[in-house]
């Protein structure tokens, strides 16, 4: 991939991520989640696309704060993401495997490991 296509993967995945960590609405989970999704979250528990999709049927909009975020091309279809996050002191560091199908980015998984300072 070019330079400006890695930029534009960057802010798409940036966007996404935040959406889906802030729970902005079930439809963005619907949409950007693979069927066959895995998570494993920081509270231990292992968690599979309907499991998320009605959490997100429960919650409100949230502000996760995401610092450090980058991007990793493991191949020209597949990319990881990492970064930290933050929910009112409650710290992760998160990855994510997206993967590019049907003409569009969709997270396949996720994985949250608590820490602290």
């Amino acid at each position: 991939m070019n330079r400006l296509s890695e930029e534009k993967v960057f802010e798409t995945l940036y966007e996404m991520e935040k959406k889906l960590a802030n729970f902005e609405s079930k439809s963005i989970a619907e949409r950007a989640l693979t069927d066959d999704f895995v998570e494993y979250g920081s509270s231990g528990k292992i968690y599979n696309k309907k499991d998320i999709i009605d959490y997100y049927k429960t919650l409100r909009s949230i502000n996760h704060i995401i610092t450090d975020f980058s991007i990793e091309f493991l191949s020209d279809t597949v990319v990881k993401t990492s970064f930290k996050s933050n929910l009112e002191g409650k710290k992760a560091l998160r990855t994510s495997i997206w993967k590019f199908v049907d003409n569009a980015w969709k997270m396949s998984f996720h994985q949250g490991t608590g820490y602290k300072d």
